[in-house]
């Protein structure tokens, strides 16, 4: 298979952006009669019930499940990748199988990707992830199992969160998922992810808004990680000097976020892990005055 997707898409997925975008452009490519589109889809991130209902078609011309998703690697998927023709070369924008993030060696270009990414996940009106946007699942047991029968409410952007996390946040590995408290606060509205700080609400817990930050400068080539309670970047106190794509601190909840814009002094953020769980542009906020300290992009 030439092309695929990093996560679910259609009914009850993570819907990352880049990957319904490769979906909808896959179906405008398959003829009209074996389940394309037609009219062809536009070139946006948006989960629609023509989106759910177009991949279901093409399911049920194609001898797969009708479950109106696409699952990464799995026939639906590829499927459809071969019959868009599947020695294309999707357009740049797009995830390619086996592909790694470039490093950029222009800062500019860099800010500008790291902001424009950032971006993506900040729809409104509560982002890719929120206690506040939930879906039924599988109800998770005591044992760790599914139940076949009961379901439970889950933030419909568990797998992004998840995703984030385990590519992100050092040191971590499967076997951080068999703690109940990470494998709720990862897809329970309300509840949080373990965490080393005895000081953060409630205490032990973990606040995300860090890994979101530093994730987002990973998906625009920046080759940096996220330690426990610390980045692997130094950090400067020169605040005036804060740039977009930088980021930012401050003392209240340890928060960390994106700037976006610093126009005279005057800040636009994106925030992950802020109202309700959710990642949110802000403008006018933080003060100034209340930035402590920040990474640079370009270090």
């Amino acid at each position: 298979m030439v092309r695929n997707i990093s996560a679910k898409v259609g009914l009850a997925a993570a819907n990352l952006p880049d990957d319904v975008r490769l979906i909808k452009y896959l179906l405008n490519l398959v003829p009209a009669a074996r389940g394309g589109a037609s009219p062809p889809f536009a070139d946006d991130p948006m989960v629609t019930d023509a989106l759910v209902n177009q991949i279901r078609l093409f399911q049920g011309r194609n001898d797969c499940t009708a479950d109106g998703r696409v699952d990464p690697g799995r026939k639906t998927m590829t499927k459809l990748d071969e019959l868009a023709g599947g020695t294309g070369v999707p357009p740049a924008y797009l995830p390619k199988l086996g592909a790694t993030a470039a490093t950029t060696t222009d800062i500019g270009a860099l800010r500008t990707k790291i902001c424009e990414i950032g971006l993506k996940y900040a729809g409104a009106p509560n982002g890719s992830i929120s206690d506040k946007d939930t879906i039924k699942a599988p109800k998770r047991m005591a044992d760790g199992k599914f139940s076949a029968t009961e379901t439970e409410d889950v933030r419909a952007g568990w797998e992004l969160f998840k995703k984030i996390v385990e590519e992100t946040r050092k040191p971590w590995s499967a076997d951080n998922w068999k703690s109940p408290m990470n494998w709720n606060g990862i897809r329970l509205p309300g509840h949080r992810l373990e965490g080393a700080a005895e000081t953060m609400t409630p205490k032990g817990s973990f606040h995300w808004c860090g890994v979101f930050a530093v994730w987002v400068w990973r998906q625009a080539g920046k080759d940096t990680f996220w330690n426990i309670n610390k980045p692997s970047i130094k950090y400067q106190t020169s605040i005036k000097s804060m740039q977009r794509g930088d980021i930012g601190n401050i003392e209240a909840g340890n928060h960390h976020f994106i700037i976006l814009k610093n126009e005279n002094g005057v800040l636009t953020t994106l925030n992950g892990n802020s109202d309700y769980q959710s990642i949110l542009v802000k403008e006018d906020w933080p003060k100034l005055k209340d930035v402590r300290l920040y990474y640079s992009a370009a270090d």
